[in-house]
């Protein structure tokens, strides 16, 4: 499933998001968010779905996990990537320390998304209610 934002005022699409991402987090065992631009993410493990917000649109995705591996020295490092026709997506999460830089939230993981060729770097962290060890 993809959702198209294009048409809607910046506000708009802002609330939107901050909603679906609302809606998304509920079944999340993993979230993450990050600036300039905004974005959120979160990852199911059961359903092996990411849900990814951002202002240009929204969307939710099947996955395949590769790793744990080893990436930096002993950093623990875990890949998923989007198998579809469709987009070309891998999320990469490092657990290493991470400060939000608009609330200064300290965070467990750095996360880096990529998206269709665009880049998105961020913080995350397990969803307390639902924690399961990714790594």
């Amino acid at each position: 499933m993809n959702t198209s934002l294009t048409g809607i005022s910046c506000r708009a699409k802002t609330l939107l998001a901050g909603m679906l991402a609302s809606f998304a987090a509920v079944g999340a065992d993993f979230h993450a968010v990050g600036h300039e631009p905004d974005w959120q993410l979160d990852i199911d493990y059961k359903s092996r779905q990411l849900d990814f917000t951002a202002a240009e649109g929204a969307g939710s995705y099947d996955y395949v996990k590769l790793g744990p591996d080893l990436t930096r020295g002993d950093i623990k490092a875990i890949t998923y990537r989007v198998v579809d026709d469709n987009h070309h997506m891998s999320v990469v999460v490092l657990e290493m320390f991470c400060q939000d830089i608009r609330s200064g939230k300290a965070y467990g993981a750095t996360v880096n998304v990529r998206l269709d060729g665009r880049e998105y770097v961020g913080c995350g962290e397990p969803v307390v209610e639902r924690s399961t060890d990714p790594w």
